[in-house]
Protein backbone atom coordinates (compact mmCIF):
# COMPACT_ATOMS: atom_id res chain seq x y z
CA UNK A 1 0.00 0.00 0.00
CA UNK A 2 2.83 2.38 0.52
CA UNK A 3 4.17 1.94 -2.83
CA UNK A 4 0.89 2.51 -4.48
CA UNK A 5 0.59 5.94 -2.41
CA UNK A 6 4.18 6.71 -3.00
CA UNK A 7 3.25 5.94 -6.92
CA UNK A 8 0.36 8.17 -6.84
CA UNK A 9 2.30 11.03 -5.02
CA UNK A 10 4.81 11.14 -7.62
CA UNK A 11 2.67 10.68 -9.99
CA UNK A 12 0.44 14.44 -9.18
CA UNK A 13 3.89 16.19 -8.38
CA UNK A 14 5.22 15.14 -11.90
CA UNK A 15 1.99 16.45 -13.24
CA UNK A 16 1.99 19.49 -11.85
CA UNK A 17 5.41 20.03 -13.25
CA UNK A 18 3.99 19.21 -16.42
CA UNK A 19 1.22 21.41 -16.44
CA UNK A 20 3.86 24.30 -14.95
CA UNK A 21 6.20 23.70 -17.79
CA UNK A 22 3.74 23.32 -20.95
CA UNK A 23 1.85 26.03 -19.43
CA UNK A 24 4.85 28.38 -19.67
CA UNK A 25 5.57 26.85 -23.56
CA UNK A 26 2.32 28.46 -24.50
CA UNK A 27 2.05 31.52 -23.12
CA UNK A 28 5.27 32.13 -23.97
CA UNK A 29 4.61 31.56 -27.86
CA UNK A 30 7.41 28.49 -27.70
CA UNK A 31 4.49 26.01 -28.79
CA UNK A 32 2.43 28.17 -31.00
CA UNK A 33 -1.74 28.33 -31.71
CA UNK A 34 -3.32 25.52 -33.61
CA UNK A 35 0.16 23.47 -32.75
CA UNK A 36 -0.73 19.71 -32.63
CA UNK A 37 1.04 17.76 -29.35
CA UNK A 38 1.45 14.16 -28.81
CA UNK A 39 0.93 12.56 -25.28
CA UNK A 40 3.68 10.11 -26.99
CA UNK A 41 5.78 12.63 -27.59
CA UNK A 42 5.43 14.67 -24.61
CA UNK A 43 5.86 11.70 -22.43
CA UNK A 44 9.00 11.03 -24.19
CA UNK A 45 10.06 14.97 -23.93
CA UNK A 46 10.05 15.01 -20.21
CA UNK A 47 10.67 11.44 -19.47
CA UNK A 48 6.83 10.37 -17.79
CA UNK A 49 4.44 7.81 -18.74
CA UNK A 50 1.49 9.02 -20.51
CA UNK A 51 -0.38 8.51 -16.91
CA UNK A 52 0.75 12.26 -15.68
CA UNK A 53 0.88 13.57 -19.44
CA UNK A 54 -2.69 12.84 -19.96
CA UNK A 55 -3.71 14.61 -16.10
CA UNK A 56 -1.43 17.34 -17.09
CA UNK A 57 -3.23 17.74 -20.34
CA UNK A 58 -6.87 17.43 -18.61
CA UNK A 59 -5.61 20.27 -16.43
CA UNK A 60 -4.56 22.71 -19.33
CA UNK A 61 -7.89 22.29 -21.22
CA UNK A 62 -9.68 23.32 -18.25
CA UNK A 63 -7.32 26.72 -17.96
CA UNK A 64 -8.16 26.62 -22.01
CA UNK A 65 -4.44 26.37 -23.53
CA UNK A 66 -5.23 23.16 -25.38
CA UNK A 67 -8.47 21.47 -26.67
CA UNK A 68 -8.36 17.20 -26.60
CA UNK A 69 -10.30 16.48 -29.82
CA UNK A 70 -9.81 13.24 -31.51
CA UNK A 71 -7.58 14.52 -34.01
CA UNK A 72 -5.09 14.86 -31.19
CA UNK A 73 -4.40 18.01 -28.44
CA UNK A 74 -4.26 21.16 -30.05
CA UNK A 75 -2.51 24.45 -28.12
CA UNK A 76 -4.99 27.36 -28.14
CA UNK A 77 -3.01 30.76 -27.16
CA UNK A 78 -4.31 33.47 -24.94
CA UNK A 79 -5.88 36.29 -26.96
CA UNK A 80 -6.06 39.67 -25.99
CA UNK A 81 -9.82 39.43 -24.86
CA UNK A 82 -8.91 37.20 -22.68
CA UNK A 83 -5.61 37.85 -20.98
CA UNK A 84 -8.19 40.93 -20.13
CA UNK A 85 -10.74 38.64 -18.68
CA UNK A 86 -7.88 37.40 -16.62
CA UNK A 87 -6.78 40.56 -14.92
CA UNK A 88 -10.50 41.53 -14.81
CA UNK A 89 -11.33 38.36 -12.69
CA UNK A 90 -7.80 38.82 -11.34
CA UNK A 91 -8.92 42.48 -9.77
CA UNK A 92 -12.01 41.41 -8.75
CA UNK A 93 -10.86 38.32 -6.28
CA UNK A 94 -7.94 40.79 -4.88
CA UNK A 95 -10.02 43.82 -4.79
CA UNK A 96 -12.81 41.92 -2.34
CA UNK A 97 -9.36 40.71 -0.15
CA UNK A 98 -8.20 44.15 0.23
CA UNK A 99 -11.66 45.58 0.95
CA UNK A 100 -12.73 42.88 3.50
CA UNK A 101 -9.33 42.53 5.59
CA UNK A 102 -10.08 42.88 8.94
CA UNK A 103 -8.45 46.52 10.61
CA UNK A 104 -5.93 44.64 12.63
CA UNK A 105 -4.76 42.82 9.39
CA UNK A 106 -4.25 46.15 7.26
CA UNK A 107 -1.24 47.06 8.72
CA UNK A 108 0.15 43.06 9.02
CA UNK A 109 -0.09 43.12 5.19
CA UNK A 110 0.96 46.31 4.38
CA UNK A 111 3.93 46.00 6.63
CA UNK A 112 4.70 42.70 4.18
CA UNK A 113 4.05 44.10 0.92
CA UNK A 114 6.56 47.17 1.63
CA UNK A 115 9.42 44.96 2.15
CA UNK A 116 8.59 43.21 -0.93
CA UNK A 117 8.18 45.92 -2.94
CA UNK A 118 12.05 47.06 -1.42
CA UNK A 119 13.18 43.52 -2.88
CA UNK A 120 11.23 44.09 -6.43
CA UNK A 121 13.23 47.32 -6.93
CA UNK A 122 16.40 45.81 -5.54
CA UNK A 123 16.00 43.12 -8.03
CA UNK A 124 15.09 45.78 -11.21
CA UNK A 125 18.49 46.93 -9.86
CA UNK A 126 20.10 44.00 -10.60
CA UNK A 127 18.20 43.39 -13.87
CA UNK A 128 16.96 40.39 -12.25
CA UNK A 129 13.77 39.42 -13.74
CA UNK A 130 13.25 36.25 -12.37
CA UNK A 131 13.23 37.74 -8.77
CA UNK A 132 11.11 40.34 -10.01
CA UNK A 133 8.53 38.85 -10.79
CA UNK A 134 8.96 36.28 -7.76
CA UNK A 135 8.35 39.27 -5.51
CA UNK A 136 5.45 40.24 -7.14
CA UNK A 137 3.54 37.21 -7.48
CA UNK A 138 4.47 37.01 -3.61
CA UNK A 139 2.98 40.53 -2.90
CA UNK A 140 -0.13 39.77 -4.93
CA UNK A 141 -0.90 36.77 -3.21
CA UNK A 142 -0.10 37.92 0.25
CA UNK A 143 -4.45 38.98 0.32
CA UNK A 144 -5.29 35.49 -0.15
CA UNK A 145 -3.03 34.50 2.75
CA UNK A 146 -4.64 36.58 4.79
CA UNK A 147 -8.48 36.39 3.92
CA UNK A 148 -10.50 33.51 5.28
CA UNK A 149 -12.79 33.12 2.76
CA UNK A 150 -13.21 29.64 1.30
CA UNK A 151 -14.26 30.64 -2.18
CA UNK A 152 -12.52 33.55 -2.71
CA UNK A 153 -9.44 31.23 -2.24
CA UNK A 154 -10.52 28.35 -4.58
CA UNK A 155 -11.68 30.82 -7.49
CA UNK A 156 -8.05 32.11 -7.18
CA UNK A 157 -6.55 28.75 -7.00
CA UNK A 158 -8.51 27.94 -10.17
CA UNK A 159 -6.55 30.98 -12.36
CA UNK A 160 -3.51 31.29 -9.94
CA UNK A 161 -1.00 28.80 -12.28
CA UNK A 162 -2.26 31.00 -15.69
CA UNK A 163 -1.93 34.66 -14.12
CA UNK A 164 1.32 33.87 -12.52
CA UNK A 165 3.08 32.25 -15.92
CA UNK A 166 1.47 35.51 -17.74
CA UNK A 167 2.98 37.57 -15.39
CA UNK A 168 6.03 36.10 -15.04
CA UNK A 169 6.25 36.12 -18.98
CA UNK A 170 5.58 39.66 -19.45
CA UNK A 171 8.18 40.74 -16.94
CA UNK A 172 11.09 38.78 -19.10
CA UNK A 173 9.79 40.33 -22.41
CA UNK A 174 10.07 43.46 -20.32
CA UNK A 175 13.60 43.13 -19.38
CA UNK A 176 14.45 41.71 -22.47
CA UNK A 177 13.68 44.62 -24.35
CA UNK A 178 15.47 46.66 -21.72
CA UNK A 179 12.22 48.21 -20.61
CA UNK A 180 13.15 49.58 -17.12
CA UNK A 181 11.57 52.62 -17.01
CA UNK A 182 7.83 50.96 -17.48
CA UNK A 183 9.49 48.44 -14.52
CA UNK A 184 10.17 51.88 -12.28
CA UNK A 185 6.64 52.76 -12.96
CA UNK A 186 5.40 49.03 -11.69
CA UNK A 187 7.38 49.31 -8.62
CA UNK A 188 5.65 53.38 -7.65
CA UNK A 189 2.31 51.81 -8.24
CA UNK A 190 2.91 49.11 -5.75
CA UNK A 191 4.09 51.63 -3.03
CA UNK A 192 1.29 53.66 -3.73
CA UNK A 193 -1.30 50.89 -3.55
CA UNK A 194 0.67 50.19 0.04
CA UNK A 195 0.51 53.48 0.71
CA UNK A 196 -3.32 53.65 0.31
CA UNK A 197 -4.31 50.28 1.81
CA UNK A 198 -2.11 51.93 4.87
CA UNK A 199 -5.37 54.55 4.95
CA UNK A 200 -8.28 51.57 5.97
CA UNK A 201 -10.22 53.51 3.37
CA UNK A 202 -11.84 50.40 1.24
CA UNK A 203 -13.12 53.15 -1.28
CA UNK A 204 -9.65 54.54 -2.35
CA UNK A 205 -7.93 50.53 -2.19
CA UNK A 206 -10.69 49.10 -4.57
CA UNK A 207 -9.28 53.08 -6.78
CA UNK A 208 -6.08 52.12 -6.59
CA UNK A 209 -6.19 48.62 -7.32
CA UNK A 210 -7.96 49.78 -10.34
CA UNK A 211 -5.14 51.56 -11.18
CA UNK A 212 -3.00 49.09 -10.32
CA UNK A 213 -4.69 46.39 -12.95
CA UNK A 214 -5.20 49.55 -15.47
CA UNK A 215 -4.75 48.86 -19.44
CA UNK A 216 -1.28 50.87 -19.29
CA UNK A 217 0.33 47.30 -19.19
CA UNK A 218 2.93 44.76 -21.18
CA UNK A 219 -0.48 43.50 -22.31
CA UNK A 220 -0.62 46.65 -24.41
CA UNK A 221 2.89 46.64 -26.43
CA UNK A 222 3.39 42.93 -26.74
CA UNK A 223 1.87 40.12 -29.00
CA UNK A 224 0.96 36.57 -27.88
Amino acid sequence: MTFILNDFKNSIVLADQLVANLRLQIVSGELSDEEKLSENTLAAQFGSSRGPVREALKILEYEGLVSLTKQGVIVRGLTERELDQLYDVRYMLERYCLTHLSNDSIPIIANKQEDIVDRMALALNHKDFAEFARQDIQFHNLPFELLDHRFINQSWENIKGLYQTVLYVGTKQRFEIGDFNYKEEVVQKHRDLVATLRTGDRVSIGKSLRAHFSRNSWIEKNQF
